[in-house]
């Protein structure tokens, strides 16, 4: 892995982070699905993750995050725990079929069972400096009204805009100090 798609060590420094679902299958398409992604949030948050931005799209979550000293072993461990939630409830889902998308062939596959639901990797982005804090939150921002599924950042509802400029989201986002 390149040096650029570490995690750095310091302590409480914000990381541009991409989750993206195998394959890039649309699942985060229902109410269900998202509110697990939320709550885990809120889990986390609790211990110590601090979550600035965020949107959940149909097939990939970007955030803006720090921790004060595990945000990589965090977000591993978030990865792990919504993996198992989510593939479960599709096992489980009238879209049962969607499930085979994350049998894992291959040798080696972080999982439980022998299905993957995460891609590997997060590929981590040190936010060195407040212009590229701009353009990573207006990214995420934007990432649903780019793709024509809201006109305004804000109508998104599974976003931090909608919390950022109206305080009603669906999860508390953390304040930059």
């Amino acid at each position: 892995m390149r040096d650029r798609y570490k995690f750095k060590k310091d302590t409480n420094e914000l990381h541009f982070i991409t989750m993206v679902v195998r394959r890039k299958v649309p699942v985060f398409t229902n109410k269900e699905l998202m509110s697990i992604m939320v709550d885990n949030f809120r889990f986390y948050q609790g211990r110590g993750l601090r979550v600035f931005f965020y949107v959940i799209m149909d097939n990939h979550v970007h955030m803006i995050v720090s921790h004060e000293n595990r945000l990589a072993e965090t977000i591993a461990s978030l990865k792990s725990y919504t993996s198992r939630q989510i593939l479960s409830v599709l096992r489980n889902d009238k879209r049962g079929w969607v499930f085979g998308f994350f049998k894992n062939k291959e040798n080696g596959a972080q999982n439980l069972s022998g299905f993957q639901f995460w891609e590997s990797g997060n590929h981590p982005k040190l936010i060195n400096g407040w212009d590229m804090l701009e353009q990573k939150a207006d990214y995420i921002h934007n990432n649903p009204v780019k793709r024509g599924l809201v006109s305004e950042a804000e109508s998104w509802v599974y976003s931090s805009a909608r919390e950022f400029y109206h305080g009603d989201g669906v999860f508390k986002i953390d304040r930059l100090d």
